[in-house]
């Protein structure tokens, strides 16, 4: 829980600001938690992406233990609806590979009132050369496409860059709704796509950017969203 703020991408500001002043040291880093006692050095910071501009504390990324990332580590018998697909740039160096998913998320969901999020879980070969982050995004009856969301706090401070191989990682979003986007009552298709952290927040709809995808292995209703590089995972019928 990231309250009293609404989003988890002004919460780990905060908690950056916090880990940059030189009056704030790391104790203990596990499970996803932090220990800091006042009067010990800060713990180090790289950039978060070869791109990134360390001026700002949000392109930081702070040097904990391994330790600390062990929260999105999960044993293969616990993923959810498995399949194989492979997301790779032209040159492999960013590649993910994609073992199952889960969306919680009603069949008949009410744009008003309903809420969802969205799991998937990965298989680590190597870690990313850049830093990815996943766009979640809904396809309307008319062919519409809407990002809906973008926020998985885990990305924040574990990045696709620094995944260990052979580990499998689960990644959950934020509970989100629908009720700011205008997505039109009918029939909507759930999907994701990835792409670099590098491109600027503002460019993440332009498709072109997006990850190429290779469905290895799937059901049948698991198939590459018409005209671009996104992943349909789920059909739900949208009313008010």
């Amino acid at each position: 829980d990231v309250y009293p703020f609404y989003g988890s991408p002004d919460y780990t500001h905060e908690v950056k600001k916090v880990l940059r002043r030189d009056n704030y040291g790391i104790v203990a880093a596990q499970d996803g938690y932090l220990l800091l006692k006042k009067g010990l050095a800060p713990p180090a910071a790289l950039p978060y992406a070869p791109s990134s501009d360390t001026s700002n504390v949000d392109d930081l990324l702070f040097n904990f233990s391994d330790n600390f990332c062990s929260y999105i580590s999960v044993p293969q018998e616990q993923v959810l609806h498995p399949l194989q697909v492979t997301f790779s740039n032209s040159d492999g160096t960013d590649t993910m590979n994609m073992i199952g998913y889960n969306v919680s998320a009603a069949d008949t969901f009410s744009s008003g009132a309903g809420y969802m999020n969205i799991t998937t879980y990965w298989h680590v070969a190597k870690p990313t050369l850049h830093p990815l982050q996943t766009v979640m995004l809904i396809t309307d009856q008319n062919g519409g496409k809407h990002i809906v969301n973008v926020d998985i706090p885990s990305l924040a401070w574990c990045p696709t860059s620094t995944w260990k191989p052979g580990l499998v990682i689960r990644l959950t979003s934020r509970i989100f709704s629908l009720s700011s986007f205008h997505i039109p009552n009918g029939l909507a298709h759930i999907s994701i796509a990835l792409l670099p952290v590098t491109h600027p927040f503002s460019t993440i709809v332009g498709e072109q950017i997006w990850l190429p995808l290779h469905i290895v292995q799937a059901p049948a209703t698991i198939v590459p969203t018409q005209g671009d590089n996104a992943l349909q995972l789920a059909t739900i019928k949208i009313v008010p």
